[in-house]
């Protein structure tokens, strides 16, 4: 019987810790570009990324991103530090018509998660998740779209980007304790 209150109070304590890496609500706009955002390794024209300033999920501004084409285009965040073998997780908000995933680049081309099709005129929260392969300065997260149509396109706002850690208990810890002994 101790045993198992000794497994639920560790479970209780047992806390996904996530550290914020990065927000974006595109509300700041430099040279027709989201602050942050169009880094080296984008292949979207900068035509292509609009600022949105009607319907949007929060805040006064989204972006749109247009690529008609059926190959991806990425739309990258400014270079940062990441660590590796450590999870991000990349939130964000979409609504229109096309497909959308995320990836990273660290040093090298992460593999990319598969495509979200979006047809909706409401938005929706979407999470996927990336692990760096290296500590790196230079990382940009990425998020690819292709096949965008209609009058939206794909409409993004409110990304969020942070680490995903659970902290390691043993299963002699739960399993086995002083208390009471």
């Amino acid at each position: 019987m101790r045993k198992l209150f000794t497994f639920i109070a560790l479970m209780a304590v047992v806390v996904i810790v996530n550290a914020q890496v990065l927000t974006s609500s595109f509300e700041n706009w430099t040279g027709g570009s989201p602050n942050g955002w169009m880094g080296p390794n984008s292949s979207i024209e900068v035509d292509s990324v609009n600022q949105i300033t009607y319907g949007t999920q929060y805040g006064a501004n989204a972006v749109q991103l247009v690529n008609t084409e059926g190959t991806h285009k990425r739309f990258t965040t400014q270079p940062m530090h990441v660590d590796g073998g450590t999870s991000y997780e990349i939130k964000f908000w979409v609504k229109g018509q096309g497909d959308i995933r995320t990836a990273l680049f660290d040093t090298t081309w992460g593999t990319y998660n598969n495509y979200i099709s979006v047809n909706t005129t409401a938005w929706t929260e979407q999470s996927q998740t990336v692990t760096a392969s290296v500590n790196s300065d230079i990382a940009e997260f990425i998020i690819s779209v292709r096949n965008t149509v209609g009058t939206d396109h794909i409409q993004i706002d409110s990304v969020a980007i942070s680490t995903t850690t659970v902290p390691s208990v043993s299963i002699h810890d739960i399993q086995y304790t002083t208390i009471g002994d």
